[in-house]
């Protein structure tokens, strides 16, 4: 069902707007693209929208639906998808366990632990999103034939150090590690050790923090720009360090910037949720209110 009604969309609507589609909205949005109008428009309206989001993503790591970035984050199906429209192929996605069943199981078996290690799985993930353009370029293929988005969150989320770690993430099946496998875990491997050079940049950030100077001093002192500044800042942050994102957004930034991320399905990159705001929220807000949000689990 999903991939009709993003091709319906002409490939040109966000993982939020095919969720309203499918739910029958009737937001302002869905009305004026006529989108009340499709085939889809409503079939799903007996589907949670949370579940409606895991079903996305278990298509995404089927290799069904990918992001397209540089179309506003727009929901494209890939040719996997149309041989399941088309063609008649079958495939099977995880029955869902009800929403407050997840939380509760999610807050038992995610461990402070694990928390920890997933940090900071946006700077990974962007590292294997260019990892994985340089793969598929050398092959000759598009980039989520490689490995697409989900599942390389997930790897981001995971950083596995070993075969039989890298092998226990969905998407990650035998054929693909053949493929890719080895390559993958150098990668991190690398990502790793770059990391450990850079702790002793963000430590001196945090001394002059501490020491209670501002943002502009800290980059006048620094050699960097304020919004470098900034991004340590979110960094830190994430990491478990004593920084205040308060002292420089508010809850109003916070709101807004969960609601772009709503609209986009974006919740690494800055740009696509400034523009989806409409400039009203600074790049550097912004980033402090993603550090936020993912460290406390609201996104």
């Amino acid at each position: 069902m999903e991939p009709s009604a993003v091709m319906r969309t002409k490939q040109y609507a966000s993982s939020q707007t095919v969720i309203d589609i499918l739910r029958g909205s009737e937001k302002r949005e869905i009305l004026e693209m006529g989108y009340h109008r499709l085939k889809t428009y409503g079939k799903g309206r007996d589907v949670s929208e949370d579940d409606w989001k895991q079903y996305l993503r278990q298509m995404m790591h089927l290799g069904l639906l990918e992001v397209a970035y540089d179309r506003n984050n727009a929901l494209t199906a890939t040719v996997l998808a149309r041989g399941v429209l088309f063609d008649d192929q079958k495939v099977s996605l995880v029955k869902l366990v009800a929403v407050e069943i997840r939380k509760q199981r999610f807050k038992v078996t995610y461990t402070k632990e694990q928390a920890q290690k997933s940090q900071p799985w946006s700077q990974l993930f962007e590292y294997l999103r260019k990892w994985r353009v340089d793969m598929a370029r050398n092959k000759g293929i598009p980039p989520y034939l490689v490995f697409n988005d989900a599942t390389l969150r997930d790897i981001a989320l995971s950083r596995p150090e070993s075969t039989i770690d890298l092998l226990s993430i969905s998407g990650v099946g035998k054929v693909k590690f053949d493929a890719y496998g080895e390559e993958i875990l150098e990668a991190i491997a690398r990502f790793k050790q770059s990391q450990k050079k850079t702790t002793s940049t963000y430590q001196l950030t945090f001394d002059l923090y501490q020491k209670g100077y501002d943002v502009n001093t800290i980059g006048q002192m620094r050699g960097m720009n304020v919004m470098t500044v900034y991004s340590h800042l979110a960094f830190l942050y994430q990491q478990g360090f004593a920084v205040d994102p308060f002292r420089y957004i508010d809850k109003s930034d916070v709101q807004n910037v969960l609601r772009a991320v709503h609209n986009t399905g974006e919740m690494i990159q800055t740009k696509p949720l400034y523009d989806n705001l409409r400039g009203e929220v600074d790049y550097y807000r912004i980033r402090l209110a993603l550090a936020y949000l993912t460290k406390e689990g609201k996104i």
